[in-house]
């Protein structure tokens, strides 16, 4: 099992704590924000497509937090947030499972958070999704859960074991949507409407034998209100018992550029590459190409994805070559007008649109 050289829960207690310590205790403090979001989804799987069948629901965004900050003097912010999933799959997760982390924010340098958090580069991709933490997640379909986010190499068993193939996310998020603990994460102002993320974490194995340091970063570029461009990279490691792998086994790109037309119409295009190297009779590259097309009419919207994705890979039972177009579709409803609550209806397609899943739900959040 992996073993980090920085344990989440001993970042946050001695990293927020002691900068809140060394803050002015004349300064004010801006108290401490309780939020969070609630949504339910009821879902029809088909099983040409999915682990589950039939009526089955899912509550993935619901989660609840705690975030403040404190100033330390006229530049300097000591800040921190602890957030948890809740009604979160079957069998539950440990409080501070979500964005979880203790930090210092400056206006002229920026911030830096230490713990658990999304990677720049699952950031980069989220504006180009609307519909994430949704049926979307997984257009395949895995039951109550979250299914198969992230394509990865799967072991001959669950937790122990070489690796023996690959598993593929065949939804509408990124191939590696990645929220990594132990993480030194960094975000700097926008300069002239230029954004820079850089996220590290070092990693130790089978007792410190195998050492590696996983890395992700993203620059975003704001052209006013209409362009928005960005790009991230990724690398991150990965080892199985037998002791192939290691540093740099998925390394991912993505490109992308989203404007904003008019206040009803936003479309963009965004090109992902994924490649997974373990060894020669392990290996895989996946090119993926998403259009979002959203459109918002007042208290209504409709989201549209339409996804290609082109699979080459290699396992030890042989290799496949597989192309795949899937479109996505999700129209919802506001109803109060500042937008926190909402009612939708969602439907996506999965393996060349071989079949479809439908889901309703509603969110709420505060």
């Amino acid at each position: 099992m992996r073993k980090r050289l920085t344990a989440i829960a001993t970042i946050t207690a001695l990293c927020s704590p002691l900068a809140l310590l060394a803050a002015d205790k004349d300064k004010e403090e801006e108290g401490v924000e309780f939020y969070g979001h609630v949504g339910y989804e009821l879902q029809f799987l088909d099983d040409d497509i999915s682990e589950a069948d039939g009526l089955d629901w899912g509550a993935y965004l619901s989660r609840i937090g705690l975030r403040n900050s404190h100033a330390i003097n006229d530049q300097l912010k000591a800040t921190y947030q602890v957030e948890s999933f809740i009604l979160h799959g079957p069998s539950g997760d440990n409080i501070g499972f979500r964005n979880t982390y203790g930090g210092l924010k400056s206006e002229s340098f920026g911030e830096v958070r230490v713990g658990r958090h999304d990677t720049p580069y699952k950031r980069a991709n989220l504006p180009f999704f609307a519909g994430a933490n949704m049926l979307f997640d997984n257009a395949q379909g895995s039951g109550t859960g979250l299914g198969q986010w992230n394509t990865a190499l799967g072991k001959d068993t669950p937790q122990n074991g070489d690796f023996e193939t690959i598993d593929r996310n065949r939804g509408f998020i990124a191939q590696r949507f990645q929220r990594w603990h132990g993480t030194l994460h960094y975000i700097s102002p926008q300069v002239h409407g230029l954004t820079l993320e850089a996220a590290m974490r070092p990693v130790q194995e089978n007792g410190g034998e195998d050492n590696w340091v996983d890395y992700s970063a993203s620059l975003t570029y704001r052209l006013g209100e209409s362009w928005m461009f960005n790009t991230a990279y990724e690398s991150e490691g990965a080892i199985d018992d037998g002791g192939n792998g290691g540093s740099g086994v998925y390394q991912t790109w993505l490109a992308g550029a989203l404007f904003t037309a008019t206040d009803w119409l936003t479309v963009g295009a965004q090109i992902e590459n994924l490649d997974i190297d373990v060894n020669s009779d392990i290996n895989g590259d996946l090119m993926r190409l998403m259009v979002p097309i959203k459109l918002s009419f007042g208290d209504y919207y409709v989201n549209t994805f339409l996804k290609y994705d082109d699979f080459d890979y290699e396992y030890d039972d042989g290799s496949e070559d597989d192309e795949w177009f899937d479109i996505g579709v999700q129209a919802g409803y506001y109803l109060d007008p500042e937008h926190n609550t909402q009612v939708y209806a969602a439907a996506g397609s999965a393996e060349d649109i071989e079949a479809v899943n439908y889901a309703v739900g509603f969110r709420y959040q505060w």
